[in-house]
């Protein structure tokens, strides 16, 4: 619940108002459901709250695409050594 409200308040401006909204209700939902005993209702709210927030995500990686995320994965510089090994059997 915390990373989805912290996600909504970072994101709130690249979501429309029905995707925040239907996402505040879920959140509702889910603390009043956390409120009571029972677990198949608490369950259900969580499964509601990832289908709803499923959207926050989505524009989450778009902006870290965005500010250049997959660009370090195409450089190639990951300072890999290729090195050989033996393995020594220290058991004499």
């Amino acid at each position: 619940m915390h990373s989805t409200k912290q996600s909504l308040e970072e994101l709130k401006d690249e979501i429309s108002d029905d995707e925040k909204s239907a996402i505040e209700t879920a959140l509702s939902e889910l603390e009043e459901s956390i409120k009571g005993d029972d677990k198949e209702a608490i369950d259900t709210q969580v499964q509601n709250l990832s289908e709803k927030a499923q959207v926050l995500a989505q524009k989450a990686q778009e902006k870290a695409t965005a500010e250049g995320g997959e660009d370090d994965k195409s450089e190639g510089n990951d300072d890999v050594v290729d090195a050989d090994f033996e393995e020594v059997n220290e058991e004499k």
